[in-house]
Formats: C-alpha cells, sequence, structure tokens
C-alpha cells in the first residue's frame, strides 16, 4: 500500500517500514523520519509507542518512540530485510567501537560524549563516509532512511544535490525545528554542511515519504525525483517565496 497518513483507518505496521513524524511547527511538513524496528497493527490513531531506529542524533536502534502521523511500506523480501538488519548493525559497531575507543585513551566524559553524539549527524550531504580522520558515518535522519534501504538495493529518493529542490533558511527551521536556535550560527551551519548563503540543496524527510507513495514497483523501479513542496506529505506547493528574506 502506498505510503498514508495515519489516522482514521486501520495502519498495519511491519519492521523496516518508514514512519514520518510532522514539525511540531506546521501541520503536514515532515520534521523527521525512522525505521519501524517492531511490527505493530493499528486500530485507530490514538498515540501509542512504537520501538523505531533512526538517526536524532545520536543514533538509536530499537527505541520506544511515540507513533508518527505517517506511514510508509515497499513490501520487503526477506533478502531486503537481511541487508538492511545488517546495515543496521554494521552503522551501530561503527559508533560503539568508536566510544571504546575513546573510553580506552581516557577522552570520554559528558562533554566528549555529547560532542561525539552530535558529530554523527549531518545536513549536507545527506551522508558522509567514513574517512582516515572519522572511521565512523555521518546521516542525516533523512539520510540514514535513503541509505539503509540503499542496501538493500532500493533507491527511494534522486539524492543527486543537483537533482534535490532548493530548500530555504526559512524552510530548514520548519525541517530542523530541534536545531532551530543554531540554525542561526554561520559556524553551526558550515559544521553540518550549509556554507555560504543558502538556499541548500537537502534531502529533506518529506521526500522520503512522498516517494514511498508510488506503487512498490515505481518504487523498485526508478527514484523519486523531488520537487519544491514535498516537505510536506502529501505533497503541497511551496510554503515560501523563493527569497532568502523569508525567515
Amino acid at each position: 500500500m502506498p505510503a498514508q497518513r495515519i489516522g482514521g483507518a486501520s495502519v498495519n505496521i511491519a519492521i523496516y517500514d518508514v514512519l514520518g513524524f510532522d514539525s511540531p511547527h506546521q501541520p503536514a511538513f515532515v520534521g523527521h523520519v525512522a525505521i519501524a524496528a517492531q511490527a505493530l497493527s493499528l486500530s485507530q490513531s490514538t498515540p501509542i509507542s512504537i520501538r523505531v531506529t533512526h538517526m536524532v542524533p545520536p543514533l538509536l536502534a530499537n527505541a520506544p518512540y511515540t507513533l508518527g502521523q505517517c506511514h510508509g511500506a515497499v513490501g520487503l523480501e526477506e533478502v531486503m530485510m537481511r541487508r538492511i538488519a545488517t546495515f543496521v548493525r554494521q552503522i551501530r559497531s561503527e559508533y560503539e567501537a568508536e566510544e571504546a575507543r575513546r573510553r580506552a585513551a581516557g577522552t570520554w566524559n559528558p562533554a566528549t560524549r555529547d560532542r561525539f553524539r552530535a558529530d554523527q549527524y549531518t545536513i549536507r550531504p545527506h551522508v558522509r563516509w567514513p574517512d582516515g580522520t572519522r572511521p565512523y558515518h555521518q546521516f542525516s535522519c533523512a539520510g540514514f532512511v535513503a541509505e539503509t534501504y540503499g542496501e538493500a538495493d532500493i533507491v527511494l529518493v534522486e539524492t543527486r544535490e543537483a537533482e534535490l529542490p532548493p530548500c530555504y533558511l526559512a524552510t530548514l527551521k520548519i525541517a530542523y525545528s530541534h536545531l532551530s536556535t543554531h540554525l542561526d550560527d554561520i559556524a553551526f551551519l558550515a559544521e553540518k554542511g550549509l556554507d555560504g548563503e543558502g538556499p541548500w540543496r537537502i534531502l529533506l524527510p518529506g521526500y522520503i515519504m512522498n516517494s514511498l507513495g508510488r506503487s512498490r514497483d515505481d518504487i523498485l523501479a526508478t527514484p523519486y525525483q523531488a520537487v519544491a513542496g514535498d516537505e510536506f506529505f502529501p505533497s503541497k506547493p511551496p510554503i515560501h517565496k523563493q527569497d532568502r528574506g523569508n525567515v
């Protein structure tokens, strides 16, 4: 079944399905996405907790979280589920190994712990691969979902920057409401890949949900091409004029 908003009708969530969570500042604007870590059947929209794996930061696996407002499914085959499970274990092991290394070196304390957890997160690009100085991945929440599904050979969204819609600061503050106090900090923006004055081309959570609003055959055959307005699910016309002054 194509992606849907949760509420009213019954919903059957399978393990590794995608859940979307609305921004608290804009109805139907998807501010976060996660992967279900358990199966759950719902007959109504009463708030309920579900276990998910998601990049907050830090990466939390099989963690309780309030049920979101959107649900999307591909209909995963067993081999796809195995690949997803393997990738999640790999990413978790990277972070666990780095924490163990820092503890052994005597550099682990509340401040360095918080810094390490924050460093697991990037905004642009949606994923940064391990390198010689950082032996672990960095993801956005949407990037984690996209790359996890990519390991199962499911390319949900066209993620090349040139193919993504421009994202302005006002939209960014809705998408990353939990970081809104930092988004006027030039140093923070640069650290998360948002150099210059913007707009930036970013993989937003709504693009993931809209990519799942298609038939299974379409999802497996062609990456979704995001357009302005896909910050919402279902997609809506752009909410801001395309000028930098709208903040």
